[in-house]
């Protein structure tokens, strides 16, 4: 073999073992962030224990973070208190969407708000042809309360349960056994986000049937945070930089209003 042809496989060794380093650095150098949830159509669906199969906020994520560099996400489903134990621990960096509390102010850092919700309370129209009322929550003590194990109820549900002023509830793995579980007559209300009700109405047909209480329960404001001790907090100033733009050029809510009909639509032929 000539020098110079051996010269040629050299370099052409060299610069393939360049671009094998390249390649490798950059998978190293890659942060991969877990964001954790648990399961709550649209904005968030899935499995406990797998990664998300889709929502409004894993999507909406998606947008904010492919402009930056170097940073994978991943969409963990777990049930609420499994959640926020490996946030807390820094286990997991970081919650999908959480209030802003005293409590959770000890061991997160908070993005700008990511949405806004109203809880309310439903039932079938055809069980109590009469509209149902409250005014305050002992009022609720005469109907069985129907709600999904370790999900976040909002703050009015969760005292009420807590300090035992309500205890007739039933606990079900998922939404959809507590609309069945209506329709049997197992159970009377069920307290469910706004938008949630609105995609178990279109899945289920009950356009009319499902109705909700007139009183809120709750109006909250929920939140991507991150753990105190997570490296991905340092991440929140871009993040933020990022939502206060998608809001100025009015891409922020108009997302928000397609992502619904389009999740809700996903759910409903699923």
């Amino acid at each position: 073999m000539s020098t110079q042809r051996r010269n040629s496989h050299l370099l052409i060794k060299f610069i393939v073992l360049l671009i094998l380093l390249i390649f490798s650095w950059s998978l190293l150098t890659r942060q991969t962030i877990v964001l954790v949830a648990d399961p709550s159509p649209p904005y968030i669906e899935g499995r406990p224990g797998e990664l998300a199969s889709g929502g409004i906020l894993p999507h909406l994520y998606k947008q904010i973070f492919q402009q930056f560099n170097d940073v994978h996400i991943e969409y963990q489903i777990l049930p609420w208190s499994r959640a926020i134990e490996n946030v807390k621990t820094g286990k997991m960096d970081g919650m999908m969407a959480i209030l802003k509390t005293a409590g959770g102010e000890k061991y997160l850092d908070y993005t700008l708000p990511i949405f806004t919700g109203e809880t309310k309370l439903w039932y079938l129209k055809d069980h109590f042809p009469t509209p149902l009322r409250w005014k305050n929550v002992k009022d609720l003590r005469i109907y069985k309360i129907g709600r999904v194990r370790d999900h976040y109820l909002g703050k009015t549900m969760i005292e009420a349960f807590g300090n035992r002023t309500l205890k007739n509830d039933l606990q079900v793995a998922h939404e959809d056994q507590l609309i069945r579980m209506l329709q049997k007559r197992r159970i009377d209300i069920i307290p469910l986000n706004e938008n949630v009700a609105q995609c178990l109405i279109e899945k289920f047909k009950l356009t009319n049937q499902l109705v909700s209480m007139e009183k809120v329960l709750d109006h909250e404001v929920f939140y991507l945070a991150f753990s105190k001790k997570s490296p991905a907090k340092s991440l929140i100033p871009k993040i933020n930089q990022i939502i206060s733009a998608m809001k100025f050029k009015g891409e922020y809510q108009g997302y928000f209003k397609h992502q619904e009909k389009e999740q809700c639509s996903s759910s409903k032929r699923s």
